[in-house]
């Protein structure tokens, strides 16, 4: 429906009638005006909790986090219990994307009080897998599963136990598993039974061999015995098991059977979370003696140091594992004491431990070592081609990641010295690359090139190729620089239409930047309604650059309502060109 017909619409709809219309507007893709409807709706009391409820889950569409969550929370404190929590499990999922746990954990909790029998599992479940992705697999996540399991839910009991099976073969009890396989198996759901097809051969097979390994686990055996005995049970799932032939094989004499022992007994404590004792397991193996298991132990002692916040342990530790020369983890040692170094503010010791992690013969280590340093020193106002140098070694490494980050900042490093060809054979190699991420990303940022150098056919083209590519981010930024680019070309019509598709996209950067030019363009055509609707919920995004500006623009728009006259439109070389062509990147530090 064009836009102009929505204007009307709702311009003619009661509050009573703006409901219907907003859940129509939302259904065609069009959610900015079923935001405008949902908004005039809330006027009508018997439909409010309803209408703040859609109106939620729309301005998170448009992403206007902040208004979600507002509606959101005021249906929580007036709505009945369905009401109350449907909006607590959407409250939650915005919660988790911004990073809010527990406030993701309180919304999941209220929503699994007040549910039904349908909502109640599904804010169990996503309790749940929250806290699976953030690695908590303790009893209680096995229990919000069990109780999703146990619910009779026809999508997700199924679901529950096969992740009730998966934490039982985790923590070793493979029967405890087996047992949650065949009760998914009842539900007869296609995608479970799928996965059981390819795991239940290897739960047996893994029941077979740990049988075997347990029946010879009686003899007496020689600490060497013991620890192959531990590796085997590891590799089982039998965590107790393994543990308990460690710590026996552990009192070997033999430095190097003692230090495996210890390391092995070490990485089994920090996976049951048992962090204070695997931080001292890990320094006995370290204290062995033996360079190569005291690299492995020191390097892991950091990284649980760091995680802990203890800076200074984990600096003692990595410059300690670094001393070691212990192959790669005397590697990997030296670049986490390097990106340390940075955040405790000492460039000098972070220079040199970047430039000890150069001489691995790791492809990653020594991609994102000679990164943060050409980013040290373009810091530091190096000499400019000492600074490509060093991008120019990250870029030579073939990393898929950091020497794709070194290729796109170096472009961008040429392109502002005014060169074009290299640029240019850069950003066509990552677009070959295979990399699907990094080919979108440089065909936009090569079209910016040619739409900065005035190659209006050329620009279009790889814009328009971006945005086939489907990616989620580019292709709606392709959308966003297409419309500014048909806008100064006197093409409004493909201008609105490329905006409107980068808008509706949902985007929380590029869409309020498609939003933005898109209420110009109306404004400037003469549509001051459509313009002022943009503008008003352009301006309760929260977004830090374009809701100020939509607020200043909107306060113009109303100042003038009622004039005659017509509105100045900028167009030209200064209007909508896309800037620089690329920003920093934020890998490597």
């Amino acid at each position: 429906m064009p836009d102009f017909l929505w204007v009307e619409v709702l311009d003619r709809a009661t509050p009573e009638e703006s409901l219907a219309i907003g859940c129509q507007a939302e259904r065609l893709g069009a959610p900015v005006y079923a935001a405008a409807a949902f908004e005039k709706a809330l006027a009508h009391e018997e439909h409010r909790t309803e209408a703040l409820l859609w109106l939620g889950r729309t301005k998170r569409l448009l992403g206007a986090d902040a208004a979600a969550k507002d509606a959101f929370r005021e249906v929580i404190g007036t709505g009945g219990p369905a009401h109350r929590s449907g909006a607590a499990l959407l409250l939650g999922d915005v919660l988790e994307k911004e990073g809010d746990i527990s406030g993701a954990e309180e919304a999941w909790r209220v929503a699994a009080r007040s549910g039904d029998d349908t909502q109640k599992p599904v804010a169990l479940f996503q309790l749940g897998m929250m806290r699976v992705r953030r690695t908590v697999v303790d009893e209680e996540t096995e229990d919000l599963f069990r109780e999703v399991a146990a619910s009779g839910h026809t999508v997700l009991a199924p679901r529950a136990w096969a992740m009730v099976a998966g934490l039982c073969e985790a923590r070793g009890d493979l029967p405890g598993a087996l047992l949650a396989w065949e009760r998914a198996a009842e539900w007869d759901q296609p995608d479970v039974a799928a996965l059981m097809r390819t795991t239940l051969p290897d739960l047996h097979a893994r029941m077979e061999k740990l049988a075997e390994v347990h029946d010879g686990a009686s003899v007496a055996r020689s600490p060497e015995d013991l620890l192959e005995q531990g590796d085997r049970l590891r590799d089982l799932g039998d965590w107790a098991g393994a543990l308990a032939a460690y710590r026996a094989a552990a009192g070997s004499a033999e430095p190097d059977v003692r230090a495996r022992a210890l390391l092995g007994t070490a990485w089994i404590l920090r996976w049951e979370n048992r962090t204070g004792e695997a931080c001292e397991a890990f320094e006995a193996a370290a204290d062995c003696g033996v360079a190569r298991w005291a690299g492995e132990a020191l390097l892991q002692l950091g990284v649980i140091r760091n995680e802990e916040g203890d800076l200074a342990g984990a600096r003692q530790a990595w410059s300690r594992g670094v001393a070691t020369d212990a192959a790669q983890d005397a590697d990997i040692a030296a670049l986490d004491l390097g990106l340390l170094e940075l955040r405790l503010g000492d460039a000098d010791a972070a220079r040199r431990a970047f430039l000890r992690a150069l001489e691995t013969s790791s492809a990653r280590i020594r991609a994102k070592a000679a990164l943060n340093l050409a980013r040290m020193a373009e810091d530091d106002g190096a000499a400019v081609e000492d600074v490509d140098d060093w991008y120019r070694t990250a870029l030579d490494t073939g990393d898929p990641e950091y020497a794709t980050d070194a290729a796109f900042e170096l472009a961008g490093r040429l392109v502002g010295r005014g060169l074009r060809a290299e640029p240019k054979r850069l950003l066509e190699g990552l677009i070959d690359s295979g990399d699907p991420d990094a080919a979108a990303r440089a065909v936009v940022r090569l079209a910016m090139l040619h739409d900065c150098d005035g190659d209006v056919r050329r620009a279009a083209a790889l814009y328009r190729r971006a945005i086939e590519l489907g990616h989620p981010d580019h292709s709606t930024e392709a959308h966003v620089y297409l419309g500014q680019l048909c806008f100064r070309t006197y093409r409004d019509d493909a201008a609105c239409w490329h905006l409107r598709n980068a808008l509706d996209a949902g985007h929380p950067e590029h869409s309020p930047e498609a939003g933005l030019l898109l209420a110009q363009i109306r404004e400037g055509t003469g549509d001051l309604d459509a313009a002022e609707l943009l503008l008003r919920q352009l301006a309760q995004t929260g977004h830090p650059t374009v809701a100020p500006r939509a607020g200043e623009l909107l306060a113009d728009l109303l100042a003038r309502r009622g004039r005659t006259g017509t509105a100045v439109r900028r167009r030209g070389p200064g209007a909508g060109v896309p800037g620089a062509v690329e920003e920093g990147a934020p890998g490597g530090r």
